[in-house]
């Protein structure tokens, strides 16, 4: 019973390393006191100096011999694994337990009786199949050799060894097995840790910093090739209060700001007008612009110094106001808005180099004109322009004033590009074609109507756009000496109040030109036509009772000021008359 109650406290003999060496350096001490460790004095014979195979346990005997033998029974038997029999289960109590543990005890004791003679302290047991592998006590080998750790690897070698040499080795199979299974299950669990962690990093990195580059390096790069590519908003993703959500939002305005500021003819300026300096990329305006082909359209405002007299402050938001009206209806309508001059605005339609401008390309020329259409109906339907003219100080300045525009269309060649110095540049047009269409421009305040183009934009319209136009006048403009024939649209006027009364009576199935025909019917076109035939033959006395007839109908300017012009001379045409004449204003 002894041995049992040390089996299980463990006391004695444990397979961890500070208990193993106690046990052992107890067992070398009984093996001293036994005289054991003078093999070589007696002749190679190992173990006590006198030979006990009948010790037994729990018979009081003070031979150290007896003492030494059952310590050694106790330390091989506790240290060498379950001997082949059933585990003692520390879990059980009172009788279960006692019947457990003299059950393993008893096979315990009877494997090591069979296998094991101190006569000669040897076994015969299979060294290399036993926990406990070798035990050597000073110079003798009690137990097993040290062959039998051959087999073992250096991790699964337990030892112990005293200063005196006395050694004991354990094959450690079982721990290290389950050790080894542990730290590969750690590693799997690592590996598993490290993964998941990676992967939500990169998650978290494509959603706040990988994600939000990539973008934005395409919408750069977007803009690199094409400045004027379209620049979607972005869509919310829960990131704007991120720091690169900031970045995305930033470089977006300024793309945005950019394709406002330069406009179509920048586009150029932007992809190709670069130098590289010392401090970087910089736009170079020493370089030549490009040759290309457009119309070209000046729009200006009324009785726009009047205005900003009375205006004040306000004067910008009424401009902007125009602006937004004008530069709208030419974006939907093909066209670029370009430069802002004060009481005026430039706008192209841009044309293929190749087009051939004698004659329709596509419905551009038609958009053209239908833009300013548009535009000079919906500034007189602006609720906001007219508050602000209903203004007592421009009453008063002009009576009955409301915004009216006059716009000038011409086609032609243009330079294309950047046009100033490093301090300030403009992306713009240079070219007589953008001159002329200035000249037309300021020429409907002199013929009183909204819309001048010339015989080039009007060869460039469908015949049923042509057919809605009239003829005015053939003139020759400041700074050209070759005559052009001029055309008008009368625009028409509904009396509309607001955007939501002028186009309530659009209808969705006619197209523009029959929704907004001229204020004009085609009789008095016909007639004022017929009257502007003879006036450019020279038979002018014919033609002053059509025009008259034009202006007893509805007063109106173009025939008032050929009137004029033959009248000047009695209406009588000079000599070498060649059917067109200097237009005495810009």
């Amino acid at each position: 019973m002894l041995v049992a109650n040390l089996l299980i406290s463990g006391s004695i003999g444990t397979n961890t390393k500070p208990a193993l060496e106690i046990a052992f350096t107890t067992l070398e001490e009984l093996y001293k006191e036994c005289g054991g460790g003078n093999s070589s004095l007696s002749g190679g014979a190992v173990g006590c100096r006198t030979i006990r195979t009948d010790c037994q346990d729990g018979v009081p005997t003070d031979d150290p011999t007896c003492h030494f033998n059952l310590f050694l029974r106790l330390f091989i038997i506790k240290n060498n694994g379950d001997m082949g029999c059933p585990a003692i289960n520390a879990a059980l109590t009172g009788s279960d337990l006692d019947s457990s543990t003299n059950t393993a005890l008893e096979c315990r004791l009877d494997t090591f009786r069979r296998e094991y003679s101190f006569a000669n302290y040897s076994t015969s047991a299979d060294c290399e199949t036993q926990v406990l592998r070798s035990l050597r006590l000073l110079d003798d080998w009690l137990w097993c050799g040290p062959e039998a750790e051959d087999s073992l690897r250096f991790a699964e070698l337990q030892e112990v060894t005293l200063d005196s040499g006395s050694r004991v080795a354990l094959a450690d199979i079982p721990f290290r097995r389950g050790s080894a299974i542990t730290n590969f299950l750690q590693v799997i669990f690592i590996i598993f840790l490290l993964g998941c962690s990676s992967y939500f990093f990169h998650l978290d990195a494509e959603r706040l910093v990988i994600g939000p580059i990539g973008k934005m390096a395409k919408l750069v790069d977007r803009l690199n090739k094409n400045p004027l590519a379209p620049i979607e908003e972005s869509q919310s993703t829960g990131m704007e209060e991120f720091e690169t959500g900031f970045v995305e939002r930033a470089l977006r305005k300024f793309g945005k700001l950019i394709q406002i500021a330069f406009g179509e003819a920048g586009a150029d300026v932007l992809s190709k007008d670069n130098t590289i300096s010392t401090d970087g990329i910089t736009t170079s305006t020493f370089v030549a612009g490009r040759k290309m082909q457009a119309i070209f359209g000046f729009a200006i405002v009324n009785n726009f110094n009047a205005c900003t007299e009375c205006l004040q402050e306000d004067t910008m938001l009424f401009v902007n106001t125009i602006a937004d009206i004008v530069h709208r209806a030419c974006h939907d309508n093909q066209g670029a808005p370009n430069k802002n001059i004060g009481d005026s605005f430039l706008l192209v339609w841009r044309l293929d180099d190749d087009a051939d401008i004698s004659k329709p390309v596509g419905d551009i020329a038609d958009d053209a004109v239908k833009s300013f259409i548009r535009a000079s109906m919906e500034v007189q339907a602006s609720e906001v322009l007219r508050k602000m003219t209903e203004s007592p100080k421009i009453q008063e300045a002009i009576p009955g004033y409301r915004v009216t525009l006059g716009f000038g269309l011409h086609v032609g060649w243009g330079i294309e590009g950047a046009i100033g110095s490093m301090l300030k540049i403009d992306a713009s047009y240079l070219s007589p074609n953008v001159n002329l269409a200035a000249r037309l421009e300021s020429g409907t305040h002199q013929f009183k109507v909204d819309i001048l183009l010339s015989d080039k934009v009007f060869n460039m319209l469908s015949p049923d756009v042509q057919a809605l136009h009239r003829k005015i006048d053939c003139v020759t403009m400041k700074g050209s000496q070759l005559p052009i024939t001029i055309y008008t649209y009368d625009v028409p006027y509904f009396g509309a109040t607001t955007m939501g009364e002028l186009y309530a009576h659009e209808d969705p199935d006619m197209d523009f030109w029959d929704n907004f025909p001229p204020r004009t019917s085609s009789t008095f076109r016909k007639r004022h036509a017929e009257g502007v035939r003879l006036y450019l033959e020279g038979n002018w006395s014919e033609s002053r009772k059509l025009l008259e007839m034009c202006i007893q109908e509805n007063g109106d300017g173009p025939s008032k000021v050929l009137l004029d012009v033959m009248g000047a001379r009695k209406f009588i045409a000079p000599d070498g008359w060649k059917g067109w004449r200097e237009l005495t204003s810009k």
